[in-house]
This record gives structure tokens, sequence and C-alpha cells, in this order.
């Protein structure tokens, strides 16, 4: 009989020899027939070779060689069953098996099959997207655990395949939950020594392909892990791919990892990695916790990879790139990579292709890695913000639009933000806590305050409510958010169902009022109040609450509290009291090898309601360490970095030299400093330790009683407290200066009173 050869397509030369092999035994072949077979096999796999070796193949696609029927030696098996594994094989090995005829052969047969049959057939479905009815689940479970012949590649294997039967949407039923912890269960008995560089990359990616986070689960890849690592197994690209592509999505249950050995094989391996293979290289790693994160010097040395692979990166590979970058970045703290240097060509050449997940991405990680005021987003951000507005408007989905709106927020382009309006979420049918958090956010950071905004926030956060339980913090930053967006007006008496919302929101917050942190509590108690919400019993609880963590608030925290109370009539006198007893904390500046303790007082230890000097504010603010306090006070001690050197260059006339003079004066005596509002005296301890002569100056009696105790405490002689009024005349004579301070600090110096309507700064 002839044979349609040029019909049969092969995934391999070993492949294409076992079919022929097999159907020149079961088929009566003429020579001339069986010539023709042979020869249109081989043209076949010589045209497929090339396509082959470029590893074509996203990491997440990578797959193991469909493994050989495994015949015992010496064991006579049944014609039949002999039979019906080679047909198994002949229609696995198909570069496009058909379903129909695998689970024919399935069917007819999976009651003899071996472990290496089941996964084969496993495979095969795999491949085309087939089903795997509950019989070769079954047998393959028992198999697993009962055929000597058991390998680490044969569970490898089942998880691969399992992972992507489940990818094309195969039902997951019993039976297949049964076979994956029996896969996990029985790789966990085998020696890690048994496991080659293919299993272990297989089995991370399986499990990481399935999020599959069961206690066994991690502790058998965190021990692969350390093995391949303990054994510097050599890791070929598209396995490195897969191992990191699996390790990415099972970074939140992993802790943190030592790949040394990984970075290095991906380091060596870069240009060997296609596009793909790259992408997904770099962002599976970026999502895990290293132990170390590689230097400067090992991402620099990526950019020729990325500009000789520039022409093949499609929208998706680019957005993945910069989101590793983004991720690398808050990971070491520090800039690793300069995005826009190694990807700007690369983001310009396909933005206008980007779909709107894409463009979240590569903006939100530009908003975490580029500073707002860099002249190079001037060429990128409109296009992209363009790209949102007109293409894309309408098929943002809620995730893509609030990333998009907290990036751009942060990037100071307020454009995008400030025309979302209620037809626009209107048409997004689904929203999540983090996603309203988000938008709630980019509104406040772009300073919207308006009825339109108000009424975004409560559609959103209402129909969230309706659909979910609101996670805490999540819950705490929305109402926030809302607050915020209408604190400015009394837009929130005319905006419908806030009230019925605002009692919902704390009927929710009560239930879980113990998890809300310190910055929960007050930003919550902070919203309701400014939005008038009226339930003092509620507010007291939140009293309550707070008071047995006062010891974890800062005095924002604790001033946002009581303001709130205060607001909702509401006194407690526990808290109010432990809030104005005085602390001592330690601050560490390991920049400049010292710390600093200071004394002060959370809530400053005065009636809420007296006005503190010439400003007509309330409270007590400068008994008090504020966190723009310790931020310049950390500023000030980095100045001998060269990170802080060059952004105060881009501020200073001379540039970097100005910076380095700058720096360097702040270490002599000769320099002059006066701070002006100093409080607690954090920056002027900070300054004086440096080694400038600081005058520290307060116009109030009870906080100057504490400065002085503390420029004490931490013995910095070449300071001194003076007091002075903000609206003193001659501040120099009083100082006892004769000419102006070279160096003048002030942090929180600016305040606002309304006046008849208006609102004044000093």
């Amino acid at each position: 009989m002839a044979l349609q050869c040029p019909q049969l397509w092969f995934h391999s030369p070993r492949r294409a020899a076992t079919a022929l092999t097999v159907t020149m035994e079961e088929e009566e072949v003429v020579a001339a027939d069986a010539v023709a077979v042979a020869v249109a096999v081989a043209v076949a796999v010589a045209e497929e070779g090339a396509t082959e070796t470029e590893a074509d193949a996203d990491a997440e696609d990578s797959e193991p060689e469909v493994l050989d029927t495994e015949i015992e030696a010496g064991v006579a098996e049944e014609p039949s069953m002999t039979l019906r594994r080679r047909r198994l094989e002949d229609v696995a090995f198909l570069e496009a098996p058909r379903q129909g005829q695998l689970e024919a052969v399935i069917k007819g047969g999976v009651d003899e099959f071996t472990v290496a049959n089941c996964v084969t057939a496993l495979q095969a479905l795999a491949r085309c997207a087939g089903t795997a009815e509950d019989a070769l689940l079954l047998q393959t479970q028992s198999q697993l655990q009962n055929d000597a012949a058991c390998e680490p590649r044969h569970v490898s294997s089942v998880l691969w395949a399992i992972a992507k039967l489940l990818g094309a949407d195969h039902p997951r039923t019993a039976n297949m939950d049964s076979l994956l912890e029996a896969a996990v269960r029985r790789g966990a008995e085998f020696d890690l020594s048994r496991f080659q560089a293919s299993d272990v990359s297989l089995t991370i990616w399986g499990l990481g392909k399935l999020h599959y986070t069961e206690a066994d689960a991690c502790e058998l890849a965190s021990s692969l892990i350390q093995s391949l690592e303990e054994r510097k197994l050599g890791l070929a690209p598209q396995g490195l791919g897969s191992l990191l592509h699996g390790l990415g999505n099972l970074a939140t249950v992993l802790g943190p990892q030592k790949l040394d050995h990984v970075i290095d094989r991906l380091h060596a391996a870069q240009s060997y990695l296609n596009a793909q293979e790259l992408a997904n290289a770099l962002a599976g790693l970026s999502k895990v916790r290293l132990a170390v994160v590689p230097d400067a010097a090992w991402f620099e040395s990526f950019k020729p990879t990325f500009a000789k692979k520039s022409a093949d990166f499609l929208p998706q590979h680019i957005a993945n790139l910069a989101s590793a970058i983004a991720r690398f970045h808050e990971q070491a703290g520090h800039e690793v990579l300069d995005p826009i240097d190694a990807l700007g060509d690369p983001i310009r050449r396909v933005l206008f292709r980007m779909n709107a997940q894409e463009i979240s991405m590569t903006l939100w990680a530009l908003a975490v890695t580029v500073k707002s005021s860099d002249p190079r987003l001037d060429t990128l951000i409109p296009d992209l913000e363009r790209q949102c507005s007109t293409r894309l408007a309408g098929r943002l989905d809620a995730h893509s639009l609030s990333t998009v709106a907290l990036a751009l927020a942060k990037l100071d382009r307020p454009d995008f933000v400030s025309k979302i309006d209620l037809g626009l979420v209107r048409a997004i049918r689904s929203w999540k806590a983090p996603d309203a958090d988000s938008l709630a956010i980019a509104f406040a950071k772009i300073g919207r305050e308006d009825k339109d905004a108000g009424t975004v926030l409560l559609h959103v956060a209402k129909n969230l409510a309706d659909m979910e339980e609101i996670p805490t913090r999540n819950l705490a930053n929305i109402v926030w958010g809302l607050a915020k967006a209408l604190s400015s007006s009394d837009a929130n008496a005319r905006v419908s169902g806030l009230a019925p919302f605002l009692q919902k929101m704390a009927s929710q917050a009560k239930e879980h009022i113990n998890s809300f942190n310190a910055r929960d509590l007050s930003n919550f108690a902070w919203a309701l109040a400014t939005l008038g919400f009226k339930d003092a019993a509620f507010m007291q609880e939140l009293g309550d609450v707070a008071s047995a963590k006062l010891a974890n608030f800062n005095s924002q925290e604790c001033s946002k509290l009581l303001f709130a109370l205060n607001k909702s009539n509401v006194r407690h006198a526990a808290l109010e009291e432990a809030a104005s007893a005085s602390r001592v904390e330690h601050f560490d500046f390991p920049a400049a090898h010292f710390s600093v303790s200071i004394e002060h007082i959370l809530a400053g230890g005065r009636n809420l309601q007296q006005k503190r000097e010439a400003t007509g504010a309330t409270g007590a603010t400068g008994g008090a360490i504020w966190e723009s306090s310790f931020v310049l006070a950390e500023w000030l001690s980095r100045l001998s970095s060269a990170a802080v050197q060059k952004g105060l260059a881009e501020v200073l006339s001379g540039g970097l030299t100005s910076a380095e003079l700058f720096a360097s004066n702040m270490t002599k005596s000769t320099t002059t400093v006066v701070e002006l509002g100093a409080g607690m005296g954090l920056c002027s301890i900070v300054s004086a330790k440096l080694g400038a002569s600081v005058i520290s100056t307060d116009g109030d009696d009870q906080v100057l009683r504490l400065l002085r105790s503390n420029i004490e405490t931490n013995e910095v002689s070449n300071a001194r407290v003076a007091t002075l009024e903000w609206s003193c005349d001659d501040p120099l004579q009083i100082l006892g200066l004769r000419d102006r301070a070279d160096v003048i600090l002030a942090t929180d110096k600016s305040s606002k009173k309304k006046k008849k309507g208006k609102s004044t700064s000093r």
C-alpha cells in the first residue's frame, strides 16, 4: 500500500525514525514506497532542523522530550499490548497529533500503561490541548508510586503536562488535583542528586505555572534550587528561562533565594537567548526575593544584548523587560540600570502597537526608576499618554487604568488622570480592591479635589463593596482617597449615597479592626471625620485600638488620629494621656557612621485646642518628630555619596562642583548652619555631628526645653540653642551673627490659614 508521507511531520529525527520503523513493521510496504517514505521523512527533518535550534518556543512553552515507551528487557508481552504502545508512540511523536487518534489509543490500553506510557500520553494530550480522562489520570498516579522504573524526569514531565492542560482550559477535576499531589509527593521521595538540570527546570516551571503553593511543593522547589546551586548544574538557555519563569511565579511564597550560579548562567547565556526567552528570564528573576542582587556591572552587561536584539523585541517583551528593571531597582534600593538608556529606542519603536497592559507596565516601570523632571520623558510620555487617551480608550481594564493613572501621577503628568470621569469607569465591569486603591492615590497625588473625582471613587468603591470584602489596607486608602478628593469643598454633601457607603465601610472595618496598622487606623479615622461620618461609638472604638498600638505610631499618624477624634466630638482620655508622654527614639545613620537619640512627645503634650505661636496652627507641632525632619537628616548624613551629590548638582548653578563644595563645607567648623523651627533638633544634631557650627532655633518654651536636653544628650558642643520667633525683627542680631548664615535648614514650614473663605500660605 502506498503511504502519503508528506502529510506526516515529525518533531525530531529520533521520533521520525521510530515512527517510520513502526509504520514499516505494521504495514505492507513495497521497496519503492519504503524509499519514498525514508526520503520524505529525511527532507521533513532537514527542513525542521533549523527552526528547532532557534528555540522559538516561549519559556512558558518549554517542553520535555516525549518519553520513549519503555519495555523491560526479557519480559515477554502480549503482541496486542506491544502494538498498542507502539501506536501510542507513533501518534504521540507526530508534530501535531490528532486528539481523536490519541484518545482512541489511550482508551484501548490505559490499564496496561507503564509510568513512561502514561507520561507520553499526558504530554501528547497537552500538546494538542486534548482531554485527559480519569482513567489515564488514575493510572498515572498509580504508576508514579508503584512503577520501579519511575524517575525524576517522569515527575517533572507530569507537572509540565498538567500545567499545559490546565493552561488550555482543561477541566480541573479532583483526579487532576490528586495526580498533582502525587507527583509532588513522589518528587520529594527522590534523592535530589537524581534530578538533572532539565528535571529541575521543568518541575519549577510546572509548579510556578500552576501557582501550586502548598507547603510540600514549596519545600520541594526550595530543595531543588539549593541542590542545583550546590551542584552547579548546567542549564540550557531554554531551561534557564523555564526555571526563572517558574521561580518568579512562586516568589510570593518562597523565602529569599541564593541564586549565584543561576545568575552567572544567565549572564553567560544572554546572547544565546531569543527575545522572548531573555524577557521571560529577566522578568522571572526580578520577581524572586534575591539574597544578593547582582551589581551594576552585571546589569550593564545586558545593554549590548538589548541593542543587538532590539529589532526582535515585541511590545510584550519591552513591557516585561522594563518591569523587570523596575523590580530590580526596588529590590536593590537604588538604580541598577537606566531603562530609557537601555530600552528607550525599542519603546519608541513599539509603543503604538502596545496594548493596555503593556503600556501600564511600561509607565509603571518609568515611574519607579526615572525622576519626573528627567527631560527624556518629554519625548516618551506624551505618546504613551496619547495611546491611552485615544486608541485604548474604552479598552482599559481596571488594573491597567489604575496603574496608568498612578504612574502618570508619580511622573507629574496630571492631564490623563484629571480627565478620568464616571463614563470611563462605568465602562469597566470588574474592579479589584488594589486597583481602586491605586486610583484613589493617583487622584490625591495630583491634588484632584472635586465632586467629579469623588463621584468616580465612590462609584468604584460602592461596586467593589457589593462584590467582595475589601482588605483593610485597601479599605483605608480608598476612603482616605475619597476624603482627599472631597475635603476642600462641600462637595461631599452633594454626593449621593455617601453616608450609607461610609456606614458600610465602618461595619466592614469593625470586623477586622485589630488588623489595622497605625497608618491604616489614622488614615481611616481622618477620612471618616473629614467626610462627616457620625458614629461616636465607632470612633471611640478606633481610639481604643490605637491606644493599644500607640508604640507603633509616628507623630503624623498620632496627630491625624487625634484630629479625627476631636472633629467627631470624641475625647479619648487614655489615648491623649499616652500620646502626651515623652519617649526616646534612636536614629541610626549608617552612611555617616553615627546615631542620634531624641526625646520627643508623640502628640506634642499640650491641649489640642491651643494655638501655636504666630502660625495659628492647633496642637503642638514642635514637640514631635515629623517624617520630613528624618528625611532631611538622612539626606544630610549621605552628603558624601555620589548619588546625593548628583541630585544636589541638578539644583545648584555650579553643578557637581558646587555640590561637592557644599558637602565638604558641611564638615567644617567655619560653616554656620541655622535651623529654623528646629523642634526636637534632629537635623541640627546631625549637622553638628558632621562638623558644622549649628544654631538650633525655635519659638516655643516647651519645645526649647526639650531641644536643649537633646543637644546635651548627644554631646554636640558645636551646637547651641536660641529663641527665634517667626515675626521677629533683625534675626541676625538675636542670633549673635555678624553675617548671614552659610546654610539655613527648615522642614515642614509651610502652613495654610483660612481667612474669609480664602486660603493663605505662610
